[in-house]
């Protein structure tokens, strides 16, 4: 059995996962930084470090949805809101990213 990751206490649980979706970000951020700049190298780096902190993501939201039910209602409902934004924030840059990936491999073609 895997240690848990999220606090037991309800508001500190949703912090660590803001805390744990903002690292992500950073890491998107990065991606895209290393896109534009056609560097290689960072990319190369960050991505290694981006896998595994989208791992621990994933692990971390895992855990979460096991235990919306327990947080329903026991939350800060500002820290919900805040959880939401990043995620959204880091699909949207996911997805982007993802998409200029495909552009420069020629895999999509750049609508005119």
């Amino acid at each position: 059995m895997t240690n848990k990751i999220l606090p037991q206490e309800p508001d500190d649980a949703v912090q660590k996962m803001i805390d744990i979706t903002k690292e992500c970000l950073n890491f998107a951020s990065g991606e895209d930084e290393s896109i534009t700049r056609n560097d290689l190298v960072h990319f190369a780096v960050n991505e290694q470090d981006k896998g595994q902190a989208y791992a621990f993501y994933e692990r971390a939201a895992h855990e979460f949805h096991e235990r919306l039910d327990e947080l329903k209602g026991n939350v800060n409902p500002i820290l919900i809101t805040e959880l939401q934004r990043l995620q959204l924030q880091l699909r949207e840059q996911a997805e982007n990213n993802n998409e200029r990936m495909l552009k420069i491999d020629g895999l999509v073609t750049k609508e005119e």
